[in-house]
């Protein structure tokens, strides 16, 4: 439990990250070596990806592939995690029929261990008739497999962490709402036989 905890605040702190603008001065005692970078920067080798915007919020890293959500056109775009370079999949991934219920269509994506991507959206109160919704994808591509619904109160979908895997049906999805009176209180929802 206490493992899964830390991933669901390491993810809250990952998607902070992702939503604010950051800087650091490096010192030769931190230097990490970059294997890419795809930024604005003036006089950058390879530019900032043109769909990269503060539309995106939620990343996920599966199988040396980075996967972004973005809300700008509800779409999952694929880069190569060794490269930067944008993927085009051979089967895209088809978001007919994601959304309409909550604020954003889509604002978070995760991966389960074996795999499965899960994208959630973005609402105000799920209790109040708009609901927490994931979507998922079983394997990379074409349209979503299964949904998963949450309706308790609060704001929920701003951050959602995915621990264990789906196909030997140990995944959890922890959400946490952000609601006066619902501080510290964590959602998991689990399959219904494990």
């Amino acid at each position: 439990m206490k493992k899964h905890l830390q991933k669901f605040m390491l993810g809250l702190c990952a998607g902070a990250f992702a939503i604010g603008t950051f800087s650091m001065q490096a010192n030769a005692q931190t230097d990490i070596p970059a294997l890419w970078e795809r930024t604005s920067r003036t006089g950058a080798a390879d530019v900032k990806p043109s769909w990269y915007s503060t539309s995106v919020r939620g990343i996920t890293y599966y199988d040396n592939k980075v996967y972004a959500v973005t809300r700008a056109d509800n779409s999952i775009r694929t880069m190569d995690a060794l490269t930067g370079e944008d993927l085009t999949l051979d089967t895209p991934f088809d978001m007919t029929g994601v959304g309409g219920v909550g604020l954003y269509d889509v604002m978070d994506i995760e991966s389960s261990t074996d795999g499965a991507i899960f994208v959630g959206n973005l609402t105000l109160d799920a209790s109040g008739g708009h609901a927490f919704k994931v979507y998922i994808w079983e394997s990379e591509g074409g349209t979503f497999d299964k949904t998963l619904t949450v309706t308790e109160a609060g704001r929920l979908g701003d951050k959602f962490t995915v621990v264990g895997s789906l196909e030997d049906n140990t995944v959890e999805v922890w959400s946490a709402p952000s609601a006066a009176g619902l501080a510290g209180k964590v959602y998991v929802s689990t399959t219904s036989d494990q």
